[in-house]
């Protein structure tokens, strides 16, 4: 088991809210361990999310 980062995109929907952005984890099938925004655009969020892989 190892725990990487990455920075991923998802679809800035002009309301922020922790719930949306773990949905769009869950539905990427992540095992998330922490994420954080780093960058907000008009059309994106940049997400650096740390999560598991076997």
């Amino acid at each position: 088991m190892k725990i990487i980062s990455e920075n991923i995109k998802i679809k800035n929907i002009n309301t922020f809210a922790t719930e949306y952005i773990e949905n769009e984890l869950k539905k990427m099938k992540l095992d998330t361990v922490r994420w954080a925004v780093v960058d907000v655009k008009e059309d994106f969020f940049t997400i650096c999310v740390s999560h598991v892989i076997i």
